[in-house]
């Protein structure tokens, strides 16, 4: 049985419903992720903490 994601309402309150295995799939895969991440502590996403690193801007502990 395939999964049906709805997609959150944008600007104008339209939505977009993703169907397919891939779907179901690529859900499992994220809230892998998500989840050993919360696991870890660290909450903060990659690209953020590069995009920061490279501006030079530090963190308050």
């Amino acid at each position: 049985m395939a999964r049906v994601i709805v997609v959150g309402a944008g600007i104008g309150g339209m939505n977009a419903a993703l169907v397919g295995r891939w779907v179901n799939l690529a859900e499992l895969a994220f809230e892998k992720y998500f989840l050993a991440q919360m696991k870890s502590g660290n909450t903060e996403p990659i690209h953020q903490k590069y995009v920061v690193k490279a501006l030079g801007i530090d963190k308050l502990k």
